[in-house]
């Protein structure tokens, strides 16, 4: 496999293959098998995956590849979250809370005397302000960025708190379960110097249900959603405008997290439930991502949306992604040379796959069988802008139609190709 310069040939989309190569979700290779409990982005680019046994993972291209960075715990990993560009804070089980300066390159374990609860979520304000909430409905604060925390309150009799949402520098929730397995919002409009607290049932046409509220988002102090998971392992989406009256849709799996960005909202739960809305409190629509994973946190940006899940699940969707793929106007992708390519007179050469980048960035080239069974990997790697080439001899391999597929942190594009006998 050599990359050159090359001519510029002439531009051909293929349609139709959408089914395995250009789905509108896109499942990423994570390298572990561990459950990601979470995933949070900072940008298009960088971004952090945590869950089981202390597994974190990094990316710094979009999700194309990502790094195992060295643990400082066998512990589960329940949430992350980014700061700002450079600090970031995941918790854990033990209770372990873990600090990074670095875009989460390195991590520091931070201590907090008297913690004894398992921690489930964080959140922290760009402003350095924070909570952070866990078992026996355990609340942590912070004013300084994750550096010191001071416990609000712990050890109370069962319930916790899963969710977290920092709504500004000020207001913040946790979202969870109290005592008696009510639903159990805690908000603080005071930089987290006291919290109120609000229980409700999961209403379903005058059937009041019990429950557990996995994650949240708030718009403002009294406005936001809820995803939860009711005591009969359905599942539903909350509601609010005033944190004392809540509507609820009711579906048949368990929700664990949900976030917006803007209007446009997205929810994930059991065997690959996920529905979307633009912020309509009574229409959630279902998104088909293709799997049947427990489906654990959801990550919105303005373009892209990622999900993690068990197994080791990480789940792209390219918001921007049309069939003409005008988006993606830094690439020119060229049909390869010779096409057919493989018969008598060229069997040696195999083809060149030509492409133009009108910007530098990571590029990742990969073949895929009629299948769509991926054959080998050509390009993972940083490239100048320009033209570049890359041979594909496709030595060995039977004769047939093949897809080759270029991505970048921005989108996809794919070409079709045959080898002749």
């Amino acid at each position: 496999m050599f990359i050159t310069k090359k001519i510029i040939l002439f531009l051909i989309l293929i349609p139709g293959l959408w089914g395995f190569l250009f789905a509108e979700w896109e499942q990423l290779e994570s390298g572990v098998f561990n459950d990601l409990n979470a995933i949070d982005f900072w940008d298009v680019n960088t971004g952090i995956t945590v869950g089981g046994s202390g597994v974190i993972l990094r990316t710094e291209n979009g999700g194309l590849d990502w790094d195992v960075i060295t643990v400082l715990t066998d512990n589960e990993l329940n949430d992350v979250c980014f700061v700002n560009q450079n600090i970031v804070l995941a918790v854990g089980d033990g209770p372990v809370i873990l600090r990074s300066v670095n875009s989460g390159e390195t991590w520091e374990e931070v201590t907090v005397p008297g913690l004894m609860y398992n921690l489930y979520s964080v959140s922290v304000h760009s402003s350095g302000t924070g909570i952070a909430g866990g078992a026996a409905q355990t609340i942590l604060s912070t004013e300084n960025f994750g550096v010191d925390w001071t416990i609000v309150q712990t050890d109370y009799m069962g319930g916790g708190f899963w969710g977290a949402h920092m709504s500004s520098s000020t207001i913040g929730f946790l979202a969870g379960q109290n005592s008696i397995f009510q639903p159990l919002v805690a908000r603080t409009v005071n930089n987290c110097s006291s919290f109120n607290f609000y229980a409700f049932y999961l209403n379903d046409n005058g059937n009041w249900h019990e429950g557990k509220l996995y994650g949240c988002y708030f718009f403002d102090d009294v406005t936001g959603h809820t995803a939860a998971a009711r005591w009969d392992g359905w599942g539903c989406i909350t509601h609010t405008t005033d944190l004392n009256n809540w509507n609820s849709l009711h579906y048949p799996n368990a929700f664990h997290n949900i976030d917006f960005h803007g209007d446009k909202g997205y929810a994930v739960g059991d065997n690959g439930i996920v529905k979307y809305t633009n912020n309509d409190i009574l229409e959630w629509v279902d998104d088909f991502p293709g799997v049947t994973a427990n489906l654990k946190s959801v990550d919105v940006l303005q373009d892209h949306v990622y999900i993690s899940g068990e197994s080791g699940m990480i789940l792209k969707k390219d918001e921007g992604v049309s069939a003409d793929n005008s988006h993606l106007h830094f690439i020119s992708f060229l049909q390869n040379f010779p096409n057919p390519f493989g018969n008598e007179t060229v069997c040696d050469q195999g083809t060149s796959i030509v492409f133009q980048l009108s910007e530098a960035g990571y590029v990742k080239l990969d073949i895929f069988n009629i299948k769509g069974q991926k054959i080998t990997t050509l390009i993972s790697q940083v490239l100048e802008s320009g033209e570049h080439s890359v041979q594909w001899i496709g030595k060995d391999l039977p004769h047939g139609v093949y897809f080759y597929r270029i991505r970048t942190p921005n989108g996809s594009l794919i070409r079709k190709m045959v080898k002749m006998r």
